[in-house]
């Protein structure tokens, strides 16, 4: 435990954000976005989620992006097999830049025999992106005709296209460790656009994709009868750009038993050089809802009034309905 607290603390010494990539706060509820390993990784038979974000209202035109996700713990008939669905749409700025993104994942779990509670998940995702902008949104110098703005002007921006799409192929690795429901740690491995996929609006063939490599971790242990302490952490590498997320969250324990599962809990996280954001929310059974705001601190502050973002998450386990195991049968009597 002391080697795991002294890993987070390095990490989060390092020098920080240099740019800004599409990103969650809540980067637990979104696990299909940041790692193709996790799919099937919960205590229930199928997992819907959803998470919306929306960001620089105070600075621009908001970036809002929409997130949803499914997946199925065992698929294909396999229980050693899982499979998900992941699509997420963006829009930022004036241009309203689009992102849309559809990738399906695959999981393949690994039970380690001689250890209890303990696997591995190896997991990869397929999928394409399609990214769009709308240049009618925009006004630039050459649509000024010496006394005012013109629109019948042109823009003189040759954009050989205004939308491309390219292929997406992800991977990740993943570790599990499961004491109680209370009690678990998690961590991972993944790349995202490992092939360097082309992004150019002028086809230029110069213009790629680096791939990302993520990091994450994540953990929860049981203080007393009702209090819990969760810690995460999550790094991104994307050529010379990096990305830092760690914090910790209080959890109260409010029923825990076999058939109610409800909690509330609240925190705080810090993205290195860039923002802190608050985070709170409940478990109520099979529902988990979050909400979190972030807080600016970059040298953007000065026209954001170090105002960021606001996100939502919601979570629904379900499970398949089973009948009652019968364990007694009445014998009847015969005279």
């Amino acid at each position: 435990m002391r080697q795991a607290f002294t890993l987070i603390l390095f990490f989060f010494l390092l020098d920080g954000l240099s740019a800004q990539d599409i990103h969650f706060s809540q980067f637990q509820a979104a696990p299909l976005h940041y790692n193709p390993a996790y799919t099937g990784q919960f205590n229930a038979d199928y997992r819907l989620s959803a998470i919306q974000r929306t960001q620089w209202r105070s600075v621009t035109e908001p970036f809002v992006t929409f997130g949803f996700a499914g997946d199925v713990k065992e698929a294909f008939g396999r229980d050693d097999y899982a499979a998900g669905l992941f699509i997420m749409q963006d829009r930022a700025g004036d241009s309203r830049f689009n992102t849309f993104q559809l990738n399906g994942s695959l999981a393949k779990r690994i039970l380690l025999p001689k250890r209890a509670g303990e696997s591995l998940s190896i997991g990869a995702q397929v999928g394409f992106t399609r990214q769009s902008i709308d240049l009618s949104q925009l006004r630039f110098d050459n649509q000024w005709n010496g006394i005012q703005y013109s629109p019948s002007l042109s823009t003189q921006e040759n954009l050989r296209q205004e939308n491309f799409s390219f292929l997406q192929l992800n991977f990740g690795a993943a570790y599990f460790k499961e004491w109680s429901r209370r009690e678990r740690v998690q961590g991972g491995l993944s790349v995202y656009q490992w092939h360097a996929p082309g992004q150019s609006f002028y086809d230029d063939e110069d213009v790629r994709l680096n791939p990302r490599i993520g990091v994450q971790f994540d953990g929860s242990r049981a203080i007393d009868e009702h209090w819990d302490i969760q810690g995460a952490f999550m790094l991104s590498f994307q050529s010379s750009y990096r990305e830092v997320l760690i914090g910790a969250q209080d959890r109260y324990v409010l029923m825990d038993d076999d058939l109610f599962w409800r909690t509330l809990y609240a925190g705080v996280y810090f993205r290195t050089r860039d923002a802190g954001y608050i985070v709170a929310g409940m478990e109520y059974d099979q529902w988990k809802v979050g909400l979190s705001y972030d807080i600016n601190y970059s040298d953007l502050e000065v026209a954001s009034q170090n105002r960021g973002g606001f996100e939502i998450s919601v979570v629904y386990l379900m499970n398949k309905f089973r009948p009652p195991t019968i364990k007694e049968r009445p014998c009847p009597d015969y005279l």
